[in-house]
């Protein structure tokens, strides 16, 4: 017997183009990527973002809170922000960023933060 899952939401992160990091005047470390979200549920869903590690990053989307209808695809701009002291000695940390939708299911994705050596 097989027995197949079907995810109600995939999920994509790729980093926005341009520069790949932002130091803001107030030495917060920002970065930009874009997500690409595909509601596979049979309802309309709304999609919250939240850096799990590392400790001190927040995740925001640029615009709203996505909401999404059934098979509905978007490329939603989201920005981590977090103190300039995160990448300090390799230029870059590791991250995991939740996603999860209104119905209650989440997803973990990694992805890189660049900023200063």
């Amino acid at each position: 017997m097989v027995l197949l899952t079907k995810f109600s939401f995939d999920a994509r992160v790729p980093r926005s183009p341009g520069v790949p990091y932002t130091v803001l005047s107030s030495r917060t470390l920002q970065n930009n990527f874009r997500i690409r979200l595909a509601n596979r549920s049979q309802q309309r869903e709304n999609y919250q973002a939240k850096i799990l590690v590392p400790e001190g990053a927040i995740a925001q989307w640029s615009d709203v809170e996505p909401e999404l209808t059934p098979g509905e695809t978007a490329l939603m701009p989201l920005i981590v922000t977090g103190p300039v002291g995160l990448t300090t000695g390799s230029g870059s940390v590791d991250g995991t960023l939740e996603l999860s939708d209104s119905s209650g299911n989440k997803k973990l994705m990694h992805l890189r933060l660049l900023g200063p050596r």
